[in-house]
Formats: C-alpha cells, structure tokens, sequence
C-alpha cells in the first residue's frame, strides 16, 4: 500500500493530509526539557528547543539556556514561576518539563480525524500500514484514533430500520476497533518497534489531554461531555 507519492500531483484530499504528517519533523514527545516558541513557519504554530536552566549570581529567578550541538549554550531568559521564559517581563517563550509536545500531538491527531471524515474506510488500512512502519509517533496517534473512532461493529441500519440478510440474520458494520487494538497487543515485524509499555502509556497521555478530547467529542466519539474518552 504506498502512502506517499512526489510531490502532490495526483494526490487525493487524504492523501495531502498524510504526506504533510509524515514530512512534518518535529517530534510528539521530547524526553528532554525545552522551551516552546511561537514559530509562523511551522504547521502548529510553535517550535520546540532543548534547553537548560540554572542559577546565577546576581540574578532572582532560574536563567535558561539554548542548547546546541557543538556549539555554545545561548542565553534566552528568565524562567519565572509561571512557566513562561522572559525577557525583563516580555515573554519570549513557555518552559516545558520533559514529555508530551501537546502542540504537535493535537496536530497529528486533527489530520487523523480529517483523514478518518473523508473516508473511514481509508483510515482504516493507514493504520494497519502505518503499524509496519517505523515511525513511533505516527504509529501511537492512529492507534488511539482507531480505539475511539465511532465505526464499532454496530447493526446496520437502512432508514432506522435493521438491516438483515436473505436468511434473517442481522448484518453488522465493521468494527475499526480491531485495528487499533491489534496494534496495541500485536508484536511488530522484524526490526520494526513494536507497542511496548513506554508506547501503550502514551497513547492514554495522548487521549487525555484536553486537546484532543475535545476533537473526540467534536467527532462524537464517547458519550462525555466533561471526561476524556479513552475508546475500547
């Protein structure tokens, strides 16, 4: 099944949607702290970047750093209790403790939902071809979708009335549950990572934040107007 073509000549809508989420680079979880900024070049807005604080003489609140690979630490500001870096008392950025990116792990999930509204069917089969891929995040993202989304084996209805076949029996819809929850118990193929209990944590991480709850219940997914829907 390929994905991606060069280029977008020839794409389909969903098929634009998933070439952006796989060209885009910036991760979904960084292990280590960072600062966020507002960033008008990248797809969310912001932009993430290692750094690190520490005190100094002289100064009443944490000095943050940038840090660079071969180079120098750069100084961005001070970190005030709020979480926000400033400069004086401008703010140039938001300090973030280690884990998930909610910036970027909101966005993967949107172009999930807007690939599943065009074709539920379609979202479907990523999944399970994204699952031999090896592209953690992705694979995490679409797993929590599939757990959620509302196709799950119900009786088929023709005008509210239940559909049956020439022998009686009730015709049921496909239930695209089993493909997020195969993902999750399956082992991946050879050299390819599977879900391992780092992964299965982040996809409940994922399905909590307020974010994405609320592009669930957008897709009345979950019956909760408040709680966060976790799916199957």
């Amino acid at each position: 099944m390929k994905m991606v073509q060069n280029g977008n000549e020839g794409l389909g809508p969903a098929e634009r949607i998933i070439q952006t989420l796989l060209a885009h680079t910036d991760h979904m979880v960084h292990n280590r702290p960072g600062i966020v900024e507002v960033d008008a070049r990248a797809v969310t807005g912001v932009k993430w970047s290692f750094v690190t604080h520490k005190t100094e003489e002289g100064e009443n609140l944490p000095v943050v750093y940038k840090r660079h690979k071969g180079k120098p630490d750069t100084k961005v500001g001070s970190l005030w209790k709020d979480g926000t870096v400033r400069v004086a008392r401008t703010k140039v950025g938001e300090y973030r403790k280690p884990g998930i990116f909610p910036e970027v792990a909101t966005w993967m999930y949107r172009q999930v939902a807007e690939v599943w509204k065009l074709d539920n069917e379609f979202s479907a089969r990523w999944a399970s071809y994204a699952y031999g891929q090896d592209h953690r995040d992705l694979k995490v993202v679409l797993a929590a979708f599939m757990l959620c989304q509302s196709r799950k084996g119900d009786p088929e209805q023709d005008n509210g009335e239940i559909v049956r076949n020439d022998k009686g029996r009730i015709l049921f819809d496909d239930d695209h549950r089993d493909v997020g929850e195969a993902m999750v118990l399956l082992p991946g193929a050879k050299g390819v990572r599977y879900m391992d209990p780092k992964l299965l944590l982040r996809i409940r991480d994922l399905l909590m934040l307020d974010e994405v709850a609320a592009i669930n219940r957008e897709l009345g997914f979950g019956r909760s107007q408040r709680a966060a829907f976790l799916g199957r």
